[in-house]
């Protein structure tokens, strides 16, 4: 069966209520706990009467497999559209007509299986107009309506959910003491998982200084961070132990940036918390031999901003896609966010 759109879906089996699904557009990028969703990028979303919507996204994971609860769509830079998300459905048949005209007199320009989605305007008539929603590549939201033609109204229903909203645990907040055996920084930290971590980040001189800020694949800091200046934006390779490894340039030989698979590994193998450490708030990572590592929420560099400073931290990775160390107050979870933009970084050692 083709489907015009997939969705990640989590559905409250007990609950139900008629839900009028919109399709939305975001205006400025955004993230939702260990979800980015990009400028320009199309998402399903629905009122929830309050002044907040939920949102879910269209057609591709993100790693997160889970919904989203927003803010108001006004503060949360997504626009309101005249697209309706709808599921196909017809009692008598396993396919419905899409028309030319709306009517029965137009000729039948295709046929859509029941329980396809597909994206529809609603008309003053009996016929809406259905469009197919199509990516502008694999790895991207963003994409455009495409008009199939007309269905009777009688052929479409929003779906009929109330949709679970992501878990929001809020951790406990250590306020710890914190020192290393001394100031030679950076000192190698053997957490008892195989890698060796660096106690503090890249240009820092403590474990609470946060250091500099790196686009991926470069070697020095700068004012503006976009896709425009991004000197390694051509790059598909791991990056570790290469010149444009920031770990290895600066640190020597010995160090280099985390793969994909070690960021995962500190993830899976050791126990977070959040935490304040001399009046810096960050996330603490204690390994199974009892040895800790602590990352500043340093946040990011977006363009001219600094963004998240405080409230949460990204760590950058040598691996393409670029892999995140991600962090907040609720969460750790690694994720795969924008190499443009400007994030600390933690050596680990070869």
């Amino acid at each position: 069966m083709k489907k015009f759109i997939s969705l990640i879906l989590m559905i409250a089996s007990t609950i139900t209520v008629q839900a009028q699904w919109k399709v939305g557009r975001c205006t400025k990028t955004m993230d939702y706990y260990n979800l980015s969703v990009n400028k320009d990028s199309y998402y399903i979303y629905s009122e929830n009467g309050d002044g907040t919507a939920t949102i879910y996204v269209l057609d591709y994971d993100l790693s997160a497999n889970e919904w989203m609860d927003a803010l108001s769509p006004v503060q949360n830079n997504f626009e309101f559209a005249d697209y309706y998300f709808g599921e196909v459905t017809d009692p008598k048949d396993d396919y419905v007509n899409v028309r030319k005209g709306p009517g029965t007199n137009y000729p039948v320009v295709q046929k859509v299986d029941v329980g396809d989605y597909l994206c529809f305007q609603k008309t003053n008539g009996s016929w809406l107009k259905v469009y197919e929603f199509e990516r502008n590549s694999a790895e991207s939201l963003s994409g455009s309506f495409l008009f199939l033609g007309y269905i009777h109204k009688d052929r479409i229903k929003t779906p009929e959910s109330v949709p679970m909203e992501i878990e929001k645990k809020v951790l406990p907040l250590l306020m710890i003491e914190w020192e290393c055996p001394d100031n030679n920084h950076p000192h190698a930290v053997d957490l008892g998982i195989g890698t060796i971590w660096a106690c503090c980040n890249v240009d820092a001189k403590s474990p609470v200084e946060i250091g500099g800020y790196y686009a991926w694949g470069e070697t020095e800091p700068k004012d503006y961070y976009g896709m425009g200046n991004h000197l390694a934006k051509d790059v598909r390779t791991d990056i570790a132990g290469t010149s444009l490894d920031v770990a290895h340039v600066k640190w020597g030989d010995k160090w280099r940036m985390p793969s994909e698979t070690q960021i995962q590994e500190l993830k899976d193998k050791c126990e977070y918390h959040w935490a304040v450490v001399d009046g810096v708030y960050g996330g603490i990572f204690t390994g199974p031999n009892g040895n800790s590592i602590f990352f500043p929420a340093a946040g990011r560099r977006n363009g001219k901003d600094l963004e998240y400073v405080g409230k949460a931290g990204y760590y950058s990775g040598s691996t393409y896609y670029v892999y995140y160390l991600s962090f907040d107050s609720n969460y750790c979870n690694p994720l795969y966010m924008g190499e443009h933009l400007g994030y600390p970084v933690r050596p680990v050692l070869k």
